[in-house]
């Protein structure tokens, strides 16, 4: 669940930078960091590992529940090998949207400072 909360903020700082280079003035906006496109992949690939985490986390959960108690001689079942391969899975899924967030967070100060410019529009300021 944290995985999809943080994709969901990520989502809310690309509609930001979104809202930020409709403000723009003509012909500014030519680097790949000022691009609607750029930030707009961020939303995509947070979204994307969160599902993945959601879809890793339901896997777990469903090894979890069918681990029976009788395994080999280490006591540990097939359903628990893959339940924990699948909580592994949650917790990369999760890193990859943190890093994707932090990512965002990082190339929006860019928009921060772009907005105080005074060069900037009135309205983007």
């Amino acid at each position: 669940k944290a995985a999809n909360s943080t994709a969901y903020a990520v989502e809310a700082v690309v509609q930001e930078a979104l809202l930020f280079f409709a403000t723009m003035m003509p012909g500014r906006g030519s680097s790949d960091l000022e691009r609607p496109e750029f930030f707009l992949a961020f939303g995509r690939h947070a979204k994307t590992e969160a599902s993945h985490a959601s879809e890793a986390c339901a896997m777990a959960h469903q090894f979890a529940a069918g681990c029976s108690g009788s395994g080999d001689t280490l006591g540990v079942s097939d359903d628990g090998r893959m339940a924990a391969r699948a909580a592994g899975r949650v917790g990369v899924h999760s890193e990859r949207t943190a890093a994707t967030a932090r990512d965002a967070a990082s190339h929006c100060m860019g928009i921060l400072e772009e907005a105080t410019n005074i060069n900037a529009s009135p309205l983007a300021r």
